[in-house]
């Protein structure tokens, strides 16, 4: 009575109705083998009907695939285990699975008609299972919700509707690249734990970055099974971020030169590490060291080292900026990969896009760098040559960058800074400097002020600069012009200080009580040095008091004391306390 109801009969092998089913619609179509039922509603919308294992049939709605007239003239439904087709006079449509990991159901079961999830893939919803919800995709097991995966084992959930059914497993290691299974004994590595509703499974002692197959055989038909595939994890985290075992903590630093690595291993797969450099604008790459440029001539073997263990390149694995020749202020990413050199791991995806089945390295762990302006000055204080170039202790030396062609200081961190000289007498510059106004400053020179004084009691010293021709005591300093990566540019002081050297002069026998007797004055003094042969250091005369006192530049040894007065004799008294070859020093002699 009603055009748009359909009544469905099931008819057993003795031609007597088994089931009756009445469905919304009209223009009926059934499959040739029976198991497919299309109608048209009142709408023109086409609803799909698939017999279930209990004979009743379940409906699948789609869409307005044809015009109302073109089926009202004819509908017919053909369906195998990948699409069902629907057809008219005017045109066909395919209905299948969007995802390309998955397969349209069409056999006799409790849901015949949905997309199911193809073997070693899961759906990605929430069930974890191989029904594909809408809106959701089918997933690697790996990645599904319901299989954990370290570097050394494999655990998984299973219903116990399905444990039941399936009860014997086998395991499998796949060798790559023709992925030859080779059978493994469970009896050493396997845990199972039952709970009310599933069944908790364990595989232990598995190899780290290998591809494994878990296969679970019907009891009463092994050849129906459940397989998945999964790649156990080359990290040595236990969680599911990362399955590559990529480095951890990675820090950059630019020192001398180099800019150098520290990173934590993190892989259990690796025998070296790889180092990239890109420019920092291609971050957002995908894959950051397909654009990047490899800086050190080889790998970096010195893996195979404990989980957590502590990697320090230093220069043996860095980017040498005098050859890189990269520019002050640019920001660039650098990048390091756990590699092997022959096999590193299994795709953790199955296969990549490039339909590659295995991966030569772990993922990167990239950092940002900016280039740094670099200089150094090493510089030493001593006395003159003709003094024994002694050296001079605890000076005070001070620092500043300024601008080219000023006298404005940078004034940046880092652009300046003070030292004193060390018991050798010298002291080092070196300047490590992040600042805008170095930006693509390679090769501009930058002038460096240094500044020395120092304090021996009352006494300020003198310091010369240009191997002696310069004063450069206090403020006056010198300058020094430097470039980026111009190291260990030498500088050498002299110190120009002149202690006195004091004393008297009294005619013999002359003294008296509170007297040491007559004051001769006038008589000329001289210090002198004997080298290979004798040389003055420094006259004078004495004064109307009979004392002298004559500058002395420290570092110089007086070995005699001249006096001349009119032909006269001189001889140290019984007070004198002065010794042939006496030091001049900073403190006194």
């Amino acid at each position: 009575s009603d055009v748009n109801k359909v009544a469905i009969y099931t008819i057993n092998g003795s031609s007597n109705v088994s089931n009756t089913n009445v469905v919304g619609g009209k223009y009926p179509a059934v499959s040739g083998d029976g198991f497919s039922v299309a109608t048209v509603s009142s709408d023109c919308d086409v609803s799909i009907y698939g017999r279930a294992s209990n004979g009743a049939f379940l409906e699948k709605k789609t869409s307005n695939y044809f015009t109302c007239d073109s089926m009202a003239e004819g509908l017919a439904i053909t369906h195998d285990t990948d699409a069902i087709q629907l057809n008219t006079k005017e045109s066909k449509y395919n209905l299948s699975c969007n995802d390309p990991n998955s397969r349209l159901k069409t056999e006799r079961n409790d849901s015949p008609i949905v997309c199911m999830c193809n073997d070693g893939y899961v759906n990605s919803g929430s069930n974890g299972g191989k029904i594909l919800e809408d809106g959701y995709s089918c997933i690697s097991s790996l990645h599904a919700d319901n299989v954990k995966v370290t570097s050394e084992s494999i655990q998984f959930q299973i219903l116990n509707s399905t444990a039941n059914d399936y009860t014997e497993m086998e395991l499998k290691k796949r060798a790559s690249p023709n992925d030859i299974g080779i059978e493994l004994t469970l009896s050493e590595n396997l845990a199972i734990i039952n709970f009310s509703n599933m069944k908790k499974y364990t595989l232990s002692q598995l190899e780290p970055g290998s591809r494994y197959t878990v296969t679970f055989l019907k009891s009463n038909d092994s050849s129906q099974s459940l397989s998945f595939p999964v790649v156990t994890s080359c990290s040595c985290d236990h969680d599911d971020i990362d399955k590559t075992g990529r480095p951890k903590d990675v820090r950059i630093v630019q020192n001398n030169g180099y800019v150098m690595f520290n990173f934590k291993d993190n892989s259990k797969c690796e025998e070296a590490f790889s180092f990239t450099r890109s420019d920092y604008a291609e971050e957002f790459l995908a894959d950051v060291s397909e654009y990047g440029v490899s800086f050190t001539s080889d790998y970096f073997f010195i893996g195979g080292s404990e989980c957590d263990s502590i990697v320090d390149t230093h220069i043996e694995a860095s980017d040498e900026l005098q050859y890189s020749n990269l520019t002050v202020g640019k920001l660039f990413m650098y990048c390091v990969r756990a590699v092997h050199r022959s096999h590193y791991m299994e795709h953790p995806m199955g296969i990549s896009e490039a339909g590659n089945r295995q991966l030569t390295s772990s993922d990167d762990t990239c950092a940002p760098h900016k280039i740094r302006w670099e200089a150094s000055i090493n510089g030493k204080i001593t006395t003159e040559p003709n003094a024994g170039s002694l050296p001079i202790e605890n000076v005070v030396v001070t620092w500043e960058l300024f601008r080219s062609g000023s006298e404005t200081p940078i004034g940046c961190d880092g652009c300046s800074g003070s030292d004193k000289t060390s018991e050798g007498g010298a002291f080092e510059i070196v300047f490590n400097v992040d600042d805008p106004f170095f930006k693509d400053k390679n090769n501009v020179d930058i002038p460096a002020k240094i500044k020395f004084s120092k304090m021996s009691g009352d006494i300020s010293h003198k310091f010369l600069c240009n191997e002696g021709e310069d004063d450069c005591s206090d403020d006056i300093g010198i300058v020094v012009y430097l470039k980026h990566l111009h190291f260990k540019e030498q500088v050498h002081i002299y110190d120009d200080t002149s202690i006195p050297f004091s004393g008297k002069v009294f005619i013999a026998d002359t003294s008296y009580p509170g007297s040491e007797g007559c004051m001769l004055s006038n008589v000329e003094v001289c210090l002198k040095q004997e080298k290979t042969e004798m040389s003055e250091l420094v006259c004078g005369e004495t004064g109307s008091d009979g004392t002298y006192s004559l500058p002395v530049i420290i570092g110089r040894r007086v070995d005699y004391v001249d006096l001349n007065y009119h032909g006269h004799q001189f001889r140290a008294s019984s007070n004198s306390n002065f010794k042939n070859g006496t030091m001049i020093e900073e403190n006194g002699y």
